[in-house]
């Protein structure tokens, strides 16, 4: 049984905005084939945070493309906002931008290997706000990118 607050796959321009989401499971949680997904001012918990989940599960998924998270407050969430995927598959999740004005506790970034293929360089983690509990595989290094004086533009 699946009790996610809101549930998108496959759809294009999709925008979640201005609401409060209480459940136990995933808040939002995004499937295979989404594009331009635009996640707003969103109140979640308690429950999984958001989630891009399940990359790879069935044949012929198509990527994850174009999501922004930003101005979202989690409380009581077991992640913040997290991709999902299988052990040992390629997954394929691009251009996700994630951004916030926040203090985050008790915040673990556990087995990141993230790959970039592209002509725009390397995968950077950066992190202002928190001080992570670091476990496992981190590829890139944790919070190891300066934080911009300038903002980063996110639509």
């Amino acid at each position: 049984q699946n009790t996610n607050g809101i549930h998108i796959g496959r759809s294009d321009g999709v925008n979640v905005l201005n609401t409060e989401i209480k459940t136990c499971d995933d808040c939002v949680s995004i499937r295979d084939g989404s594009k331009i997904l635009v996640i707003n001012g969103v109140t979640c918990g308690p429950g999984h945070g958001i989630s891009i989940v399940s990359l790879e599960l069935f044949k012929n998924e198509e990527p994850v493309d174009g999501v922004t998270i930003k101005n979202c407050t989690m409380t009581n969430t077991s992640n913040g906002v997290r991709i999902k995927s299988w052990p040992s598959v390629e997954t394929e999740a691009i251009n996700i931008i994630c951004s916030a004005t926040l203090h985050c506790e008790n915040v673990e970034l556990a087995d990141i290997e993230i790959m970039h293929s592209g002509s725009t360089g390397p995968v950077v983690s950066q992190c202002s706000n928190v001080k992570p509990k670091v476990s496992g595989k981190q590829n890139p290094a944790a919070c190891f990118a300066p934080i911009p004086t300038k903002p980063i533009s996110a639509a």
